[in-house]
C-alpha cells in the first residue's frame, strides 16, 4: 500500500495547479490568497514549497499519474487505429488501410518527410492507355512530346 502523505488543501491545490501551469508563482497564485502580495513574496512562498519534500513527492505522483493516463491513451488509440486497420483490409479498402497505418506512425512520432527531387517525369497517357514511349521527362521542354 502507497503511503499518504499528508498535505493541506492548499497544498494540494498548488501541487495540482503546478502540474498544469508548471509555473511555480501562477500555481502559488492559485492556490493561496495573493492578490495583496508583493511579487517577490509570492515567488519566495513558491519556491519554499517546491522545497518541502511531502509537496515535491505529491507533484512527482501527479506527473507520473499523469504520464500513465497518456501512455494509455495512445495505446487505446493505436489499438482502434489497428482494429480498423484489420477491418477495411477484410473489406478491400486499402487506401482506409493506409490512412489507419499513417495514423499510427503519426501517433509514434514517425511521420514521413517530404523529398522533393528536381528530375521529374510526366507521363502522358494517350487514348486512357498509358504508353511507355510516351514518357516525357519534364526538365525538357513539352515540344519533345509533339
Amino acid at each position: 500500500m502507497m503511503k499518504v502523505n499528508k498535505l493541506t488543501s492548499k497544498q494540494e491545490k498548488f501541487c495540482t495547479a503546478y502540474i498544469t501551469a508548471a509555473n511555480a508563482s501562477d500555481a502559488y497564485r492559485e492556490a493561496y490568497a495573493s492578490k495583496n502580495m508583493n511579487l517577490a513574496t509570492i515567488n519566495r512562498k513558491a519556491f519554499d514549497l517546491l522545497q518541502d519534500g511531502k509537496v515535491t513527492a505529491r507533484i512527482a505522483e501527479l506527473r507520473a499519474s499523469a504520464a500513465a493516463v497518456a501512455v494509455l491513451t495512445v495505446n487505446d488509440l493505436i489499438n482502434e487505429l489497428e482494429e480498423a486497420r484489420n477491418l477495411a483490409i477484410q473489406e478491400g479498402q486499402t487506401a482506409a488501410a493506409v490512412s489507419a497505418t499513417m495514423g499510427k506512425a503519426k501517433l509514434l512520432g514517425l511521420g514521413s518527410e517530404k523529398v522533393e527531387s528536381k528530375n521529374t517525369t510526366e507521363i502522358v497517357i494517350v487514348g486512357g492507355l498509358p504508353n511507355p514511349f510516351e514518357i516525357v521527362d519534364a526538365t525538357d521542354n513539352a515540344s519533345d512530346a509533339s
